[in-house]
């Protein structure tokens, strides 16, 4: 008794008829998913935090925190910082050597 012949005449298409379109009908619930649960949310919470953002007292409030910082531990006549991996033509730049 032997087994029966595979149909190999037309598989491909027989496979594609029926997983074209469970294929198709996933990867647009997979995109109207993602759209909903990340997308949205992302697009609202974006839209809150500028709704209340004011660039120029951010602008302000970064500028006086620079202006605050104690600078005064930075030697700018120290050419110590000139170590071996920094190349010497920026070294030459240094403004104690120029």
């Amino acid at each position: 008794m032997s087994l029966p012949k595979p149909v190999m005449r037309g598989l491909l298409a027989k496979r594609l008829r029926f997983h074209l379109p469970i294929a198709f009908a996933f990867s647009l619930l997979t995109a109207a998913a993602f759209k909903f649960a990340v997308t949205e949310p992302r697009k609202q919470a974006y839209a809150d935090f500028y709704k209340h953002y004011d660039a120029t007292k951010e602008f302000e409030a970064m500028r006086e925190a620079v202006m605050s910082y104690d600078y005064s531990f930075i030697n700018l006549a120290d050419t110590s910082a000139c170590v071996h991996w920094v190349p010497g033509w920026i070294c030459d730049l240094h403004p104690s050597t120029v």
